[in-house]
């Protein structure tokens, strides 16, 4: 065997994740792996845009990637409503069993995780969240425990965990709600039109309340993604025209959200123009990303073949891991690199060779953390693997956007 195709084994071993193959969905691990790489950006800009000058060509590429990497998260919740509510409308599930198997899911990382932040806060002060006196510090670590940040206004720990309330609020929530409503007996249709419906008051009440927590409807499209593929078959009239078509409307997607986000301003002679910016942003990337992972699924075209490439699909298996690590690796080299090199204008060589051993250290971080706790404690072994349902066979390997792959089938 060649060095190269050694190494390409030893990787395989680490980053692989269903070795026999079998009920996979490669492109939905691209997918994972897309969605975390547009929020790498989002951080890598907020601490490294000191070494690049606001009006260089360079910064507006920069900014512009980090405009469109908040929508990573987004993206993520429409995988985890497609996957979660599947296993909830396929087969009546135990509640407690449920819950139970998505904190073992969950959790081990992100203690781990957090368990890093605090013993950091307490050697860096300057960098602490944790309130002063032993109540008010415990009552706050807490919260954080309980994954509250997000669904309540609480500063989370993590910067990234707020996400992770959504998360779980979405996993308590949608099993209860099809049990009390008996929506397996419902016809496809009725569900549709439930969902929509769902989905249009609820950003309506969020627009005339200033109630930030609109992206929950996300996973309402993840849930529509699950009924157009698997009650009317939309995925099998994909054709290879439809991901050119698909791939055009998500750079029309992304760049509207540059021009809401960014600093143009455009909108801001609107009423309420915050609340109407995200309103339209958030339904936008519903219709948007619903269809991205329509297609992506679906293809066997160009999307099919760019979300089925092995670097980004490693990626995505390793997404829970990368997400709750990367912005502590980014911060660190952050503070390492102020004082080597001092801030500059010299914008296109920190842009340029200050991003690609920033991503690559975010890598080693996440691996490490993948192997030694994800691996060990959150995903399931081959063996168990093996004697799962096959409801949900076309994504079966397929995670979360935190809580990946433990091919939220188990």
């Amino acid at each position: 065997m060649s060095f190269k195709a050694a190494f390409r084994e030893r990787l395989a071993g680490i980053y692989e994740l269903d070795s026999t193959g079998a009920k996979r969905s490669l492109q939905m691990e691209g997918v994972r792996g897309f969605a975390v790489l547009l929020v790498f950006f989002v951080h890598y800009h907020a601490l490294f845009k000191p070494w690049m000058s606001e009006g260089s060509f360079t910064f507006a590429l920069s900014d512009f990637l980090w405009s469109i990497g908040h929508t990573g998260v987004d993206l993520f919740f429409v995988l985890s409503g497609y996957l979660i509510y599947g296993l909830v409308i396929k087969r009546r599930n135990s509640y407690p069993s449920f819950i139970k198997r998505r904190i073992l899911r969950i959790y081990p990382v992100f203690l781990c995780v957090l368990a890093i932040y605090i013993a950091l806060s307490l050697l860096f002060p300057s960098e602490n969240k944790i309130p002063a006196g032993a109540g008010a510090a415990g009552y706050y670590i807490l919260q954080n425990v309980l994954l509250l940040p997000g669904m309540i206004s609480v500063q989370p720990i993590i910067t990234v965990s707020w996400s992770l309330s959504y998360e779980f609020f979405f996993y308590l929530f949608i099993p209860a709600l099809v049990a009390l409503l008996a929506m397996r007996r419902w016809t496809p249709a009725l569900r549709v039109l439930f969902f929509l419906t769902l989905a249009v008051v609820y950003a309506w009440h969020c627009f005339a309340s200033g109630d930030e927590r609109i992206r929950l409807i996300m996973f309402i499209s993840g849930i529509l993604l699950f009924e157009a593929m698997h009650s009317y078959n939309l995925g099998e009239r994909v054709k290879p025209l439809t991901d050119y078509l698909v791939i055009a409307a998500l750079a029309l997607t992304f760049l509207m959200v540059y021009v809401l986000t960014g600093q143009q301003g455009t909108l801001s002679s609107l009423p309420n123009s915050d609340g109407f910016k995200e309103m339209y942003r958030t339904l936008v990337l519903f219709g948007s990303f619903g269809l991205l992972v329509l297609t992506c699924l679906s293809s066997n075209a160009l999307l099919g073949k760019i979300f089925s490439w092995t670097p980004l699909r490693w990626l995505g298996n390793m997404s829970y891991s990368y997400y709750l690590i990367h912005g502590l690796t980014l911060k660190g080299i952050a503070l390492v690199a102020h004082k080597i090199v001092p801030s500059s204008d010299s914008g296109v060589m920190a842009f340029l060779f200050g991003l690609p051993p920033a991503f690559g250290l975010t890598l080693i971080s996440a691996t490490l953390l993948f192997i030694i706790v994800e691996k060990r404690f959150s995903i399931p072994t081959g063996a168990k693997k093996q004697t799962r349902s096959n409801l949900l066979a076309p994504v079966e390997s397929a995670s979360l956007p935190v809580a990946s792959q433990e091919s939220a089938a188990t």
